[in-house]
């Protein structure tokens, strides 16, 4: 529903990466990886965008993935 949002785990990035995810409805999202100590946040001003933000944050895993190599 409008203005809904949901904590929850996945994997993303690189290596499948467990990851716990909080995404709102204005498309935004807040990821912690705690194999890589990292949070990443993320926004987009439009909430149909959450195809592309889901992109975006997964992408930054990826970087912070590869940089602690």
């Amino acid at each position: 529903p409008p203005g809904a949002s949901v904590v929850g785990g996945g994997v993303a990035g690189a290596g499948a990466l467990p990851v716990t995810r909080h995404t709102g409805f204005w498309c935004t999202s807040a990821s912690y990886v705690p194999e890589l100590d990292r949070v990443v946040t993320a926004t987009i001003n439009q909430h149909e965008c959450k195809e592309a933000l889901g992109r975006l944050v997964d992408g930054a895993i990826r970087l912070a993935a590869r940089d602690r190599s």
